[in-house]
């Protein structure tokens, strides 16, 4: 089952944590914040989705133009999603397994 994400905001840290354990027996993933920091990651994530969009835009008038082009690059961003995500997890494993205190 996937767990439903909720991010709490309050200026009390104590009523964020009790929030939090009460939101996960309830299966929710949890993100806790203060209130200066919410707006940070809000602005961000508006940022991110503006940039998606543009992009998903750009595919979209692609794909009208020339189909064969716009397929092409749906494979293309398929396989940078894999390798990205090949590089990602290889990151964290050589992260994970670098004695601590060095870090190249």
């Amino acid at each position: 089952m996937k767990k439903h994400k909720i991010m709490i905001v309050d200026d009390d840290p104590s009523f964020l944590e009790i929030t939090a354990a009460i939101l996960r027996r309830f299966g929710y993933d949890v993100t806790r914040c203060i209130q200066t920091d919410a707006l940070t990651i809000i602005n961000d994530l508006t940022m991110l989705h503006t940039l998606l969009a543009s992009v998903k835009t750009a595919r979209d008038m692609a794909h009208a133009r020339d189909g064969e082009t716009g397929s092409h690059l749906d494979r293309m961003s398929r396989f940078a999603r894999v390798i990205a995500e090949a590089v990602e997890g290889a990151a964290d494993h050589s992260l994970a397994s670098m004695p601590p205190g060095r870090s190249e």
